[in-house]
């Protein structure tokens, strides 16, 4: 799998677009700092890990006092270090493994490992008492394995206290802004293989990913990590003396700073650091032994690029039998003639349907499979089919793998998982079902990634970062078993993604041959499979009107905005124009420019995204290597819904009176057309306008040559431009000024029908906006007033006469195309352009893999075509110079003019935009990405924003606000008050009364666990002890664009009375739902006792006339049965159990056992006791639940209830919902 580092701007002012996107990969035009070429002999390009001694680097401190934050673990290590801390005179603050968040002292803390919000209140307090760390002492996963501990639970438990922990803390401190340097040392134990010992626990390898990536994407922050062996524990603990011990050692390692980026190990008291150093791998003659004629091979990732390689040298090497495991099935084999004749040739179902053709004609039998490799019921199936078709097996190739790159700020826990369990869980899946089989070879595709630690990739380095140390831990426990080894990949070309991303952003010739698509704007769909389409489309003035006839004066033509509109619905529905299509949060980044003698690619993607696609519009500019300029993105999907009620044109008529204007056939001129632009005969379609107070109604009607193009066109966009911009007058001092009017973007657009050749267009202007970005909402009907299209929030951003003047003068002068000179050489080329020319050859990795399996090969073994010190010094010479805007440069000639801060948060807002961007003097209408800004960038401002301002936003507002002047306009919609220079409110406040509790810090019922995204708000009642904080877990699960609220019990944090009936908690958990979110619909659940409170305010709400859209109950009791005591049945089985278990002792052990039940028993009651924070909150279940009212007893819950307890039977949940 190949991996590319994502280089940054080499000055803040140019123009190119830098921003990870989740699941994607950018590469931009910025050449590596030093040439790397191929290496020429392929026995050159193996590497392996080295532990070599080195003393500790230690550097004069002086005497500076830092403050340490110590996450302690439970062995007694941290304890004994603590006071050596102190005893240097430096602050420390410790935090211990809980269950929940609770301050024991000013320095001492504990938190739930697994709950996000823990370290969010945790940052909060240290913030609010000035005690935010300068340094980090992380011992969490120094630890052992609990006596009996599954291997399963070890795993949860050690990413929940590793990469989890540090993933969570680098979210909340990113958040902070904190002021750099923060250096954070991780310890950890069993992760390393030094000399030949064993390694334990290779699940906490997964840490590196954070270790290695959180420098790279938060600039003053630098990890290290140390592995220790530990001496044997006396009852659980480090005894005093080999604690004392350990802690002098590490005591030196925390003083030396962060002078050590490399992996730390002792062993014994000698210092170790990891590097790396070439392992020359010869040619090999013949097969190698470990291959088999006719062997049986086992791969998962069997149909994706470097695993259908491998495929491909077994079947002609050995003509082996060949099991290829895969998440997506193939059809079943008599429908491939079928699917080959109505699919095209870049189908990726087509290629790989002749990729299994290809392999069975080179001699192997092929049994192809379609299995989830982290679900064990389907790799158990597989494994048994394939010993059931083949027999035995041989060996294994784990090369399954999942990317999703996204920087650690806008990641979920979610996310991250995805990336790591097909890997880790696949990996752990794999060893336990095939431990009974005498393989020859057990071999794992790992990656580069682990020494490199690129920007976007913490789940993917950590990810790749087990499997090495799984392999180290294979071979470490048996010698004598398979050879087990993790192969770390560098970059491919002609294979997987390197020859995907190539074809989509152009760094190859796209194919001849294509799925040709029936409409204009449309060539070719190039790629169409389950998780994206691209079109190619060579757009000209010649080929096509819509540039033709739109053009700015003296200058290009250009897609006009509502060009983008029949794009998306085309490009959704594949041409046909039939079909409803609804477009959301379309924004428009640059202008799609085309001189006359000019042909351009443009590429139109879709990328799954659930339900629906996600939309970009890029065009290839020239160049060597040529750079894809980002012009559109929305998202898009196919609907179906109801017919909107038709509209009475006639009402509209009789308001729309304050003025009329008529037009002749081909006779319009707007004020946009004689200051700016030149609109062809298409554009001649205003008929008649009429004005009101604040909306106006029009009649449009294409040219009757111009027909045809309906039979083309859903939309068509020469009618749709005038029918959302020709109410541009009722903008304040639009007439009699010379501004320009660009389009910025669509919050929504539904299209119901194709426009007819007459249709009406109503427009309704938000007066209450801000004339530098007016927004409108349009209605497009037929003449009998049914609807055809719906736009919500269509706005513009105003362009002074200057800008217009000047951005022609810049046309003129031949600049480059989007505007902004390139400060980068062209000549140099890039690492995408780098994979694809000096990266692995399919035949090069096969011949890799035969030198591996041929020779004695270490557990761990790096392949790089490239030099790996060379690309490891590139990737920390970038880290390096992440922050490196210490002088501002002048601000660039741009687009806007000049104009300065008007109140406090502008001021604000530009100090913060100068700081990070290194440029004096911004303007606030001047745009953050002409800026040069970028996704790292926009992270570290919206935590400054996010702590100045207590609000906090999405990254995606920046392409709805990204001016300094919208921006402070949003803030100002958030209940942040604008001042002017005599301290005057500007702007007034409206912000929902929760949220001003929240910021208050007054207690409210409502908790964000999850608030971020775009879906309907979830609500759930907490349980019987009153918390949310079980939530956290179902709101990940959920994703991150499902926003998800708990509702906690009053009296949960101690200080206010618990509410003893449910009938009162309903009043007050729907008085602040109402106040969050005061119109419906709602959709609300409960977790046990919290279901019927949950029931409750449906109740309320639906008499208040509030749609409830959904009740969910989950682990709630039968309320027929709340009241009830416990089952005879259930008694018989308890009772049942411990009789068998005395019956089978001797006295002693009876009396032994009954001793422990009592303890046991007691320890538990005295933990719900201890958990809850008020003895009324512990027994909220048994003062609350049962005062059920009438009104619960309801035959549809009832009826749910007989459901609910149809699906269960076969568990003996009785009656749970």
């Amino acid at each position: 799998e190949i991996r590319y580092r994502i280089p940054l701007p080499t000055y803040p002012f140019d123009h190119q677009r830098y921003w990870i996107e989740p699941g994607n990969q950018f590469f931009t035009a910025e050449p590596p700092k030093q040439p790397l070429v191929k290496l020429p002999d392929l026995s050159d390009w193996f590497y392996k890990p080295v532990w070599k001694k080195e003393n500790i680097n230690a550097v004069d401190a002086g005497d500076e006092k830092q403050t340490w934050l110590v996450f302690k673990d439970n062995l007694g290590l941290a304890d004994a270090l603590i006071p050596k801390l102190k005893g240097g005179g430096h602050r420390v603050i410790s935090v211990s493994v809980g269950d929940q968040f609770q301050r024991s002292n000013d320095d001492a803390y504990t938190i739930n490992p697994r709950a996000r919000i823990d370290y969010d209140t945790l940052t909060a307090d240290l913030v609010s008492q000035h005690k935010l760390p300068t340094r980090i002492a992380h011992f969490w996963l120094v630890n052992e394995a609990e006596k009996g501990e599954a291997r399963m639970r070890s795993y949860y438990r050690n990413q929940d206290l590793g990469f989890y922990s540090l993933f969570f803390l680098a979210q909340t401190l990113g958040e902070e802004d904190l002021p750099a340097p923060l250096h954070t040392m991780v310890f950890v134990n069993g992760v390393q293989c030094v000399n030949g010992e064993a390694v334990p626990y290779p699940e906490k390898a997964t840490v590196f990913g954070p270790i290695k990536v959180i420098p790279q994407e938060m600039p003053g922050m630098t990890c290290a990590a140390v592995d220790l062996a530990l001496p044997p524990l006396h009852r659980g603990t480090l005894t005093t003396t080999d604690a004392a011990l350990l802690a002098q050692q590490l005591l030196a390692e925390l003083q030396a700073g962060h002078n050590t980026r490399q992996p730390v190990a002792y062993r014994q008291g000698v210092r170790y650091v990891q590097g790396y150093e070439p392992a020359r791998h010869g040619p090999v003659e013949g097969i190698p032994q470990r291959l088999k004629p006719g062997g049986v091979y086992f791969i998962t990732g069997g149909l994706g690029g470097i695993g259908l390689v491998m495929a491909e040298h077994l079947a002609e090497t050995v003509q082996a039998r060949l099991a290829l495991v895969n998440r997506s099935a193939l059809p079943p084999r008599a429908e491939w003639a079928s699917w080959l004749e109505t699919h095209g040739e870049f189908d990726r179902t087509s290629r790989r349907i002749r990729k299994v053709q290809a392999l069975e004609a080179a001699g192997a039998d092929v049994l192809v499979l379609a299995a989830d490799v982290t679900n064990r019921e389907q790799m158990t199936q597989a494994v048994a089919q394939t010993r059931k078709h083949f027999g035995t097996i041989h060996g294994v190739i784990h090369a399954a793998g999942v990317l999703d790159d996204g920087l650690i700020q806008l990641k979920s826990p979610q996310d991250a998982d995805k990336v790591l369990s097909p890997k880790v869980r696949g990996a752990l899946l794999l060893d336990e079902l095939l431990a009974s089989d005498n393989l020859d070879f057990f071999v794992l595709f790992s990656s580069t990634s682990t020494a490199l630690g690129a920007a976007g990739q913490i789940d993917y380095v950590g990810a790749n970062a087990f499997l090495n140390a799984f392999a180290e831990s294979k071979m470490a426990a048996s010698a004598a078993g398979p050879l087990t080894v993790a192969v770390n990949w560098g970059v491919w070309q002609e294979v997987g993604m390197a020859m995907e991303a190539a074809v989509q952003l152009g760094l190859v010739e796209r194919p001849s041959i294509g799925e040709n698509v029936p409409h204009p704007l449309l060539d070719q769909c190039i790629i169409d499979d389950e998780d994206e389409i691209i079109y190619a489309t060579e757009y000209s003035v010649e080929k096509h009107w819509l540039l033709d006839q739109h053009r700015i004066k003296g200058g290009s033509a250009l897609i006009p905005g509502t060009g983008y509109l029949e794009i998306a619905k085309a490009a959704v529905t594949k041409g046909v124009p039939n079909g409803a299509v609804a477009i959301q949060e379309l924004f428009f980044i640059a202008p799609l420019e085309v001189a006359d003698d000019e042909k351009k690619e443009v590429r139109v993607t879709l990328a799954k995204d659930g339900h629906e696609y996600a939309l970009t519009v890029t065009t290839k500019e020239g160049g060597a290597p040529p750079v894809w300029r980002e012009h559109a993105r929305a998202r898009v999907a196919k609907v179906n819904p109801a017919a909107p009620t038709a509209q009475n044109i006639q009402n509209i008529l009789a308001r729309c009176t304050a003025r009329e204007e008529s037009y002749q056939a081909m006779q319009q001129e707007t004020q946009q057309e004689k200051l700016y632009l030149d609109f062809g005969p298409r554009w001649k379609v205003l008929r008649q306008v009429h004005f009101g107070e604040n909306e106006a109604l029009a009649l449009l009607i294409l040219p009757e040559q111009y027909t045809a193009d309906l039979a083309q066109y859903t939309i068509h966009p020469a009618m749709m431009d005038l029918a959302t911009s020709f109410a541009m007058p009722l903008i304040p001092g639009y007439e009699g000024g010379d501004d320009f009017y660009v389009p910025l973007s669509y919050k929504r657009v539904q299209i119901y029908a194709a426009l007819p050749q007459r249709i009406y267009s109503h427009v309704r202007f938000h007066a209450h906006g801000s004339p530098e970005v007016p927004t409108f909402d349009v209605t497009i009907m037929g003449e009998d007033g049914r609807v055809l299209v719906e736009i919500t929030e269509f706005t513009l951003k105003r362009v002074s006469h200057q800008a217009m003047v000047m951005q022609s003068s810049r046309r003129g002068a031949g600049v480059q195309k989007g505007g902004g000179e390139t400060a980068v050489s062209q000549s140099e080329p890039t690492l995408l352009q780098l994979a694809l020319t000096e990266g692995i050859l399919p035949a090069e990795g096969a011949e890799a893999l035969s030198r591996i399996l041929a020779n004695g090969t270490p557990p761990q073994i790096i392949v790089s075509s490239l030099d790996l010190q060379a690309l490891i010094d590139e990737i920390q010479h970038d880290g390096d110079e992440k922050d490196a805007f210490a002088v501002k440069v002048s601000r660039p000639e741009l687009e806007s003019s000049y104009e300065g801060p008007r109140n406090d948060v502008e001021r604000m807002l530009s100090k913060f935009w100068e700081d990070l961007l290194g440029i004096d003097e911004i303007g606030i209408h001047d745009d953050f990405f002409e800026l040069g800004g970028h996704s790292l960038i926009a992270v570290r401002l919206f935590n400054k924003v996010k702590k100045q301002y207590g609000v906090d936003l999405s990254l995606a507002t920046l392409f709805e606000a990204p001016t300094i002047a919208q921006f402070a306009e949003l803030l100002g919609e958030y209940g942040v008050e604008l001042k002017d220079s005599e301290g005057t409110a500007v702007a007034p406040t409206d912000t929902p009364p929760a949220e001003r509790t929240r910021r208050r810090g007054e207690w409210s019922a409502l908790v964000p666990v999850q608030p971020k995204g775009h879906k309907p708000p979830f609500f759930c009642v907490h349980g019987g002890f009153g918390n949310v904080l079980i939530f956290y877990d179902l709101a990940r699960y959920l994703g991150q664009d499902q926003p998800f609220y708990g509702l906690q019990a009053q009296g949960v944090d101690g200080r206010q009375r618990a509410l003893r009936t449910i009938a009162n908690m309903a009043q007050v958990y729907v008085q602040e739902l109402r106040a969050f979110q005061p119109q419906g619909p709602y959709y609300i659940g409960g977790f046990s006792m919290g279901g019927a409170v949950a029931f409750e305010m449906a109740q309320i709400l639906q008499r208040d006339g509030q749609d409830v859209g959904l009740v969910v109950l989950f682990d709630t009791y039968n309320p027929w049965r709340i009241a009830a005591p416990a089952q005879p049945t259930e008694l018989k089985d308890k009772m049942g159990q411990h009789r068998d278990q005395l019956a089978s002792m001797g006295l002693g052990a009876r009396l032994q056992y009954l001793s422990k039940w009592s303890v046991d028993k007691f320890k538990r009651t005295r933990k719900k006791l201890r958990d809850a924070s008020l003895n009324t909150v512990c027994h909220l279940y048994i003062k609350s639940g049962r005062v059920v009212p009438q009104r619960f007893r309801d035959p549809y819950m009832w009826q749910a209830t007989l459901q609910a307890a149809f699906f269960a039977t076969s568990r003996n949940t009785q009656a749970v919902l």
